[in-house]
């Protein structure tokens, strides 16, 4: 991870209550940039989404889908033509799969029950 990265955060976990039920007004707001919901983003063909923030825009995004796995992408092309390797992804249990580069300033809010 580098020190510009904003990475995942499960509040449930951070606060150690892994099975919380926490509702979305849970979530901090940003300083600055933009809040979304993980449902106001719309998923190619095999459910992937990729965000590209562009310089110093942040993005906050508030989901009820739990965390199933994260890492960088290896070798990836989505269904809608993106090279996403070297990405970030995060795997949701919604389906959903968020890709966005390393130098992207998102931060991930969840508040699965």
């Amino acid at each position: 991870m580098t020190a510009d990265v904003k990475t995942l955060l499960d509040l449930s976990e951070a606060i150690g209550l892994p099975d919380a039920d926490l509702p979305a007004a849970a979530a901090p707001q940003p300083e600055s940039g933009f809040v979304l919901q993980m449902s106001e983003l719309l998923p190619d063909e095999s459910n992937a989404v990729v965000l590209s923030t562009g310089d110093d825009l942040r993005l906050t995004l508030t989901t009820e889908a739990g965390i199933v796995d994260r890492g960088i992408s290896d070798h990836h092309v989505t269904a809608a033509g993106i090279d996403v390797t070297g990405f970030e992804y995060y795997s949701l249990s919604s389906g959903l799969t968020l890709y966005c580069p390393l130098d992207s300033l998102v931060t991930i809010y969840t508040h699965a029950g």
